[in-house]
């Protein structure tokens, strides 16, 4: 069974931790789909460009993680 957490949750003390957390398990799961024969090119193309987009806001997130390392 599927568990899909879209309750509201307890104020996470390290959320940028769990943030993380789920950018990897959606890259994870992505990159296994990428692999996976799809039934159309279309739904192909569509899991490449999730995959990208998540890799994308892992890169924006480590970048904007570093700068505030530096403003504390």
């Amino acid at each position: 069974m599927i568990k899909n957490d879209t309750q509201p949750q307890e104020k996470s003390k390290f959320p940028s931790i769990d943030m993380v957390e789920q950018l990897a398990k959606a890259e994870g799961n992505l990159k296994f789909l990428a692999q996976a024969e799809m039934a159309s090119f279309t739904q192909g193309e569509s899991v490449l460009e999730a995959l990208h987009a998540v890799q994308q806001a892992s890169k924006i997130f480590r970048q904007i993680e570093k700068q505030n390392l530096f403003l504390v």
